[in-house]
């Protein structure tokens, strides 16, 4: 037989219904969120090597055209070495102010492009160079590395 001593009375200690469903969506919105940031690091990560990358192949490509005959102007090409590339050199337009009469030569933008990034402008990097009037001309199939 059973005896219950005076004072004490049975107290169960345990969630409710509505603290777990509350508990699981804030687990729920801090998984969400945690998510969101890995996928906009990823994102991030992934641009990021693309344009060290582009820098690398960047470099190359001018040392290149320096060892050769100077930097073609207002051309494009594909790079060898790297099939997904391509390069276009652009002249700049003159603003029209006085530092730009000042200037030695002219200023060049050289682009890099990659074939996988699907925007209008796929340019992945602009590198703008001064070059001097001996420095640069034209002359075609010079994407080779």
């Amino acid at each position: 037989m059973k005896t219950r001593l005076k004072g004490c009375s049975q107290h169960y200690q345990a969630a409710t219904l509505i603290e777990v469903l509350t508990g699981l969506a804030i687990l729920g919105s801090v998984t969400v969120a945690l998510l969101l940031a890995r996928g906009n690091l990823l994102e991030q990560y992934a641009n990021a090597q693309l344009k060290l990358e582009a820098v690398t192949i960047a470099d190359q490509l001018i040392a290149g055209w320096y060892a050769q005959d100077g930097i073609p102007i207002d051309e494009q090409g594909e790079i060898e070495a790297y099939p997904d590339w391509s390069w276009q050199t652009r002249t700049k337009i003159n603003t029209g102010s006085s530092t730009d009469d000042d200037l030695p030569g002219s200023v060049v933008s050289v682009v890099l492009y990659h074939h996988s990034i699907s925007t209008p402008d796929n340019a992945v990097i602009t590198i703008e160079l001064l070059v001097s009037d001996t420095q640069g001309h034209n002359v075609s199939d010079r994407g080779a590395l």
